[in-house]
């Protein structure tokens, strides 16, 4: 058996897409959807519906791309990164 991933009880409780892209969020610091695409190897629809219902339970904050104004990137928000959880 590998090593737990630690993954919040409310994560654990969404589809196994929007698990993969919480851990892959995780993993770097901060991705876009195209990035999330190739790390995932998910279509971008379902890379779109996971972040959206990652987003909606406070699993992970959308911000703008530090050098491209029209892109936009999804990170831990400061309170999970930080090792802290957000209630389900």
């Amino acid at each position: 058996m590998g090593t737990p991933l630690n993954i919040p009880p409310g994560v654990r409780d969404l589809p196994p897409s929007a698990r993969l892209c919480y851990l892959a969020i995780r993993q770097g610091s901060a991705l876009s959807i195209d990035e999330l695409v190739a790390y995932t190897g998910a279509s971008e629809t379902t890379v779109h519906r996971s972040l959206s219902e990652l987003r909606e339970h406070g699993y992970i904050e959308t911000v703008e791309h530090p050098t491209d104004w029209r892109r936009r990137q999804h990170r831990l928000p400061p309170t999970l990164a930080s090792g802290n959880e957000v209630e389900a």
